[in-house]
């Protein structure tokens, strides 16, 4: 594959992740609703889920091939861009609603234990292999049963306030899910065969290709979901969209990744590391620790910058 060919596949694979994350959500809302199931589940697992599908896919689909340091590239700098990136800008453009977050700080707090877990067996080990996927999937399903359990009460429809539009027909919705599913496995065919080839012919290090192109185009869907809910300046939304789509790529993109094939990160600690700090960085917002939005955000906006700053001059 020549690189202009490789470019243009990435491009298609960005879009068809996009299209395909949100006709999947949508279809999938319309379902759970049909099916009586509670809007809690509706806003937590489906919409979380939705949003970090592109992740979870490209990375299966890299460590099918061999490329795990992409894979792992691509979850880590998904991580590090949903809180630098989009809830830098989130924060910037709706910074009067932080006072609610306070009321989010068990959801910071086990999105901190997923990603902790995850860096855990990342840095332990020489590779995560299968048991420590299915360690990792099984924490995921029981931090999302706890979530649950925690009572619709405490959690709103986030489906409508982020400007999903569910299909009212079942067969719709059925179509929608499915139409969903097959645009996300081309989608994450082509982005990673042209990141591949990419990474190849300009001898840039794959991994740092999954910190940077991969990242940033699986995170189009939280991205779109940021500024839907900055336009009605609900910050929890933002928030709720960030946490949850980042312990859904440890965990989740993570451990189904690792059942396809080991995941080495011993050339990625230092990315880890960062990893974490933006994470810990928002601790002072769900703790009610004085400081100003604005500024965090802006702290959050130039500090992922530097980092990509950093990455490009590093593979050069």
């Amino acid at each position: 594959m020549s690189l202009e060919l490789a470019i243009g596949a990435v491009i298609v694979g960005l879009i068809l992740l996009t299209i395909g994350g949100d006709k999947l959500v949508e279809g999938a809302v319309a379902i759970a609703r049909r099916l009586g199931l509670s809007e809690l589940f509706i806003g937590v697992a489906l919409v979380g889920l939705g949003t970090s599908l592109p992740e979870m896919l490209a990375t299966v689909s890299a460590v099918t091939k061999g490329q795990d340091g992409m894979a792992l590239g691509n979850i880590i700098g998904s991580n590090i861009a949903n809180v630098g990136l989009i809830f830098g800008a989130g924060l910037l453009l709706a910074s009067k609603g932080v006072s609610a977050l306070s009321g989010e700080k068990k959801d910071y707090l086990i999105m901190l234990s997923g990603l902790l877990l995850f860096s855990f067996l990342l840095l332990s080990s020489p590779a995560i292999h299968i048991w420590q996927g299915l360690l990792m999937v099984a924490a995921l399903i029981a931090a999302l049963g706890y979530s649950l359990r925690n009572g619709a009460e405490n959690f709103p429809d986030q489906a409508e306030d982020e400007g999903i539009n569910p299909p009212k027909s079942l067969v719709k919705a059925i179509a929608f899910s499915i139409v969903g599913l097959v645009a996300l496995a081309v989608g994450a065919e082509f982005l990673v065969r042209g990141a591949v080839t990419i990474a190849t012919t300009l001898g840039v290090p794959e991994h740092v290709i999954g910190l940077t192109l991969m990242a940033v185009g699986t995170s189009l869907p939280e991205l779109a979901a940021t500024i839907a809910a900055a336009r009605q300046s609900k910050m929890t939304l933002i928030a709720g969209n960030v946490l949850g789509s980042n312990l859904f790529n440890v965990l989740g993109a993570g451990g189904i990744g690792a059942l396809f094939g080991a995941l080495h990160g011993s050339s990625m600690k230092w990315d880890i590391l960062v990893m974490l700090l933006f994470s810990f960085a928002l601790w002072p917002l769900f703790f009610k620790i004085k400081i100003s939005p604005r500024f965090l955000a802006i702290g959050l906006l130039i500090a992922y910058t530097v980092y990509m700053f950093y990455l490009g001059r590093s593979s050069i």
